[in-house]
C-alpha cells in the first residue's frame, strides 16, 4: 500500500528539531512513497541548504512556496500527492521507526478512514504518555481533540471530500476532524505512542490567547451550520474548553492529567 508524508514547516521551527524530525522519517523501518516537505515562507539559509540536500532522495520533494499559512500549506500538499493514504508528519517531532509500519498493516487489515495514536510528550523535562481513546466517540470530541494530529494517517479522498483543512487557525485539524465525526468517517486511534513530541512556551502560547478562544468559537458555528441541533452541545463545549484555556498553566496540566488524557511514567 503506498503512501505519501506530508511535512509544513516554516522558519520558527529549531533546526536541529528540523533534522531530527527529518531523519525519524528517512531512517523508518517502511519508507513512504513520496516524502514531501513544503516551506512555507522564506526561512534561513541553513535550513534551505539542508532541505535542498534531501532531494537526493529520489522519493523526496522540497517544495517553497510563498507564506500562505498552514490551512492553505496542508491542502496543497493534499491536491499534489501522488497517492490516496497520506502520513501526516511534523517539522519538530521525531517518529517511532515502525510508525508507518504499525499504521500501514492496520490500513491493510481494517481500512480505516482516519488513524491517529498516542504520542510521548515532554512538558518541562518530564515524559508523558498523551493517551487518545482507541474508538473516539461524540463525546469526546466535544471535550477535547481526540486526535493527535501529528500521528495521523488518513485517505485524501474522503479528507478532500470535506473540504480539506478548514482556515481557521490553531484548529485547523481538531476542526477537520470533528466534521469527519460528524460524517460518520470511521476514526480510530492505535494506542502504541508513535510520535515524541516536545510542549514548549511556544505551544502553550498558541493554545492559550484570545486567538485561540476566537478559533473555538469559529469552529464550535461551522459545526452548528453543519448539524444545528448540536448547538446546545456546542455551547456547553465552547464555555468548558475556554475554561481550560483560561487556567493558570500548573492548573492546566493538573486537570488534564486528572481526566487521564496524560499518564506519567
Amino acid at each position: 500500500m503506498k503512501f505519501t508524508a506530508l511535512m509544513p514547516l516554516h522558519d520558527e521551527i529549531n533546526f536541529n528539531l528540523l533534522k531530527k524530525a527529518i531523519n525519524s522519517v528517512l531512517q523508518n523501518k517502511l519508507l513512504p512513497n513520496e516524502f514531501i516537505i513544503l516551506v512555507d515562507g522564506l526561512i534561513s539559509n541553513r535550513k534551505k541548504i539542508f532541505l535542498l540536500k534531501q532531494r537526493k532522495f529520489p522519493f523526496v520533494k522540497v517544495i517553497f512556496k510563498k507564506k500562505i499559512g498552514i490551512s492553505k500549506i496542508l491542502n496543497y500538499g493534499l491536491k499534489i500527492s501522488k497517492y490516496n493514504i497520506i502520513a501526516r508528519v511534523d517539522a519538530d517531532d521525531i517518529n517511532d521507526k515502525y510508525r508507518f509500519l504499525k499504521q500501514i498493516n492496520f490500513f491493510k487489515k481494517n481500512n480505516p478512514d482516519i488513524l491517529g495514536s498516542n504520542i510521548e510528550e515532554i512538558i518541562s523535562g518530564r515524559k508523558f504518555i498523551k493517551k487518545m481513546p482507541s474508538k473516539p466517540n461524540l463525546f469526546n470530541f466535544f471535550l477535547m481533540n481526540p486526535i493527535n494530529h501529528m500521528s495521523v494517517m488518513f485517505k485524501k479522498d474522503k479528507i478532500i471530500s470535506l473540504g480539506g483543512y478548514p482556515e481557521i487557525k490553531y484548529k485547523e485539524d481538531y476542526c477537520l476532524w470533528f466534521l469527519a465525526k460528524i460524517s460518520n468517517y470511521n476514526i480510530v486511534n492505535l494506542q502504541d505512542s508513535l510520535v515524541k513530541s516536545r510542549l514548549n512556551e511556544m505551544t502553550l502560547k498558541r493554545r492559550k490567547n484570545i486567538e485561540a478562544i476566537v478559533s473555538e468559537l469559529k469552529m464550535q458555528f461551522m459545526i452548528v451550520k453543519k448539524k444545528f441541533y448540536y448547538i446546545f452541545f456546542c455551547a456547553f463545549s465552547f464555555c468548558i474548553r475556554v475554561f481550560f484555556l483560561m487556567l493558570p498553566n500548573f492548573l492546566y496540566f493538573f486537570c488534564i492529567k486528572k481526566i487521564n488524557r496524560f499518564k506519567i511514567f
